[in-house]
């Protein structure tokens, strides 16, 4: 009974954390509903992609493909290559949370790059896993039901030009690329994707550019050693240079009392 309680706890924890963002999911959900529909995406489809996929980065990127006539698969493709950043965020969630492995697998099925930041940035200990389903649940709410008051209001709008709403597309791209430029070697991957992409625009089929560009960035992230790793050995460095420091000091007061004597 008491576990219960706790879980419920940690629930409705991770749901209030993430009240604020879901507010502006709600926005661009609708963004997403009118351009899908605008596209000629139906009315049903654009909210199963939201309520199934639940990824508004893949989900542009699709978006961006198809409305650009290419295929399928290319939209598949990029839309995976952008999602590979949740392999290594999966594997921290699960080994970070308690409950069993299906447990824990099914938590990542609502990890989100906001649900990570609002539970992980929260000092939560056990109850980090229960916060991220509350976290979740709610962003899905808000994201699918954004989508649905967008197909609605894209059917009736028609063309989403005349109000500039086919901006969400590279403007979504942008404040998710925002929060991933902490570092030189991070800004330097964003300039070769983007470049890359510039590129292969004139002369690839529609998608990718897209895919050769996420394809791209994920190969740098694999690459690069975890954070973790990293701050280790710049602790490791700032070690190293402390110890040179306090032996170069000790043989200089030793000399200077040789020469006192």
């Amino acid at each position: 009974m008491h576990r219960q309680r706790r879980e419920r706890r940690d629930f409705w924890v991770g749901a209030r954390l993430m009240l604020p963002v879901a507010a502006g999911d709600v926005v661009d959900g609708i963004a997403f509903g009118a351009i899908a529909a605008a596209a000629g995406l139906g009315r049903l489809a654009p909210v199963a992609m939201s309520a199934s996929a639940f990824s508004g980065s893949a989900q542009y990127a699709l978006l961006a493909v198809l409305r650009e006539h290419g295929t399928i698969v290319t939209a598949l493709f990029a839309a995976a290559a952008l999602n590979v950043r949740y392999l290594p965020m999966s594997a921290a969630v699960a080994a970070s949370t308690t409950g069993s492995r299906w447990l824990r697998s099914a938590r990542c099925l609502l990890l989100t790059d906001e649900s990570w930041a609002v539970t992980s940035g929260a000092d939560l200990g056990d109850g980090a896993g229960g916060a991220l389903v509350g976290a979740g649940l709610t962003e899905l709410l808000a994201w699918t039901l954004g989508t649905a008051v967008g197909v609605l209001v894209g059917s009736i709008l028609g063309s989403t030009s005349r109000l500039g709403l086919d901006a969400a597309v590279p403007a979504l791209f942008v404040w998710v690329l925002r929060g991933q430029l902490k570092a030189r070697p991070d800004v330097a991957a964003a300039l070769a994707g983007g470049a890359l992409a510039a590129m292969l625009v004139p002369i690839a089929p529609a998608g990718v550019p897209v895919m050769a560009a996420g394809l791209a960035a994920a190969a740098w992230g694999a690459c690069r050693p975890p954070a973790t790793d990293r701050a280790g050995q710049d602790r490791a460095g700032q070690d190293h240079a402390g110890q040179d420091r306090t032996a170069t000091g000790t043989r200089g007061a030793g000399q200077r009392h040789e020469l006192d004597g």
